[in-house]
């Protein structure tokens, strides 16, 4: 075959531009430290990243939410726990109001009073900027001074994995008992004990069992909604604890298949360099001078 300087001419300029490439290639590894920049350089790998870089992001994701979980459900639980408590000391003027002494007797109204306007202050707690008890009409006091509750049963949930999803709230209508007419029963039962307390002479028997019931109603309610929580906490914990625990792997994997040795990109870019000036000097001997000029 007879080979034409045109042939010879190509050949070169094929050649001297795929090292050219292949020089601005490792460049660009070297300064970047990346193995792939761009779905060309390798689909397959790029396909990879992508997906790494998703479920790296899926990870953080749920991570912040079960941060933010986490502290509106233990708010939620220190409030719950402190109305127990309180609660619990209205249960004892209902429970046995005959043994109360003369001097229990005449501030125990006043006492009652004022436990019963803590329970709703803290029933009225607020978290970020909303109602911790309202349900999904956060922005009103779900517990007014009327004796109702004027939120709604709206439950809000977070996405802690995928596919896994978990109720953070308690909307008052779970935490206390609320009739049909929106009056809640255990605020009623407070203000039924305080009236009975007020009575001059007192009468044990004007505290009646329906008002003591109502009262260790809300006292078991408080305590059931104290321990679901508990039990969401502890999953969002095991949650949290796995998620923690594959990220750093993600991590890996994603490195391993973005990350370039760049000592290594280094090395074989100054080989690169010296096979890139040895063709430019092996072509200088075979092409024209003036055609030589022209493909630099």
């Amino acid at each position: 075959m007879r080979v034409t300087n045109r042939m010879m001419t190509d050949a070169v300029s094929a050649n001297m531009h795929k090292q050219s490439e292949r020089l601005l290639s490792l460049q660009e590894t070297a300064s970047t430290g990346k193995k792939v920049l761009r779905p060309s350089d390798d689909p397959l790998t790029a396909g990879r990243i992508l997906e790494y870089r998703a479920d790296i992001s899926a990870t953080d994701q749920y991570l912040t939410n079960i941060t933010h979980a986490e502290t509106r459900m233990e708010m939620t639980e220190d409030v719950l726990e402190t109305m127990n408590g309180f609660i619990e000391t209205l249960w004892g003027f209902a429970a046995d109001p005959s043994s109360r002494s003369p001097l229990d007797r005449s501030t125990a109204a006043d006492h009652i009073r004022d436990l019963k306007e803590q329970v709703r202050q803290l029933a009225n707690s607020r978290h970020g900027g909303g109602y911790l008890f309202a349900g999904h009409l956060t922005d009103e006091p779900p517990f007014p001074d009327d004796n109702t509750y004027a939120g709604d049963a709206g439950e809000a949930s977070i996405i802690i994995g995928k596919g896994m999803d978990m109720k953070i709230n308690t909307p008052g209508s779970e935490l206390f008992a609320v009739g049909p007419d929106g009056r809640v029963a255990l605020f009623a039962a407070l203000d039924e004990l305080e009236a009975a307390y007020r009575q001059d002479p007192f009468d044990p028997s004007a505290v009646t069992e329906e008002t003591a019931a109502t009262i260790l109603d809300a006292v078991n309610q408080v305590k059931e909604i104290r321990a679901g929580n508990a039990a969401r906490l502890s999953r969002m914990g095991s949650a949290r604890n796995f998620l923690e625990g594959i990220r750093p792997r993600l991590a890996t994997v994603l490195a391993d298949a973005e990350d370039a040795d760049v000592s290594a990109a280094i090395v074989e870019m100054k080989l690169q360099e010296t096979a890139y000036e040895t063709a430019l000097q092996t072509a200088s001997r075979v092409i024209q001078p003036t055609l030589l000029d022209f493909l630099q």
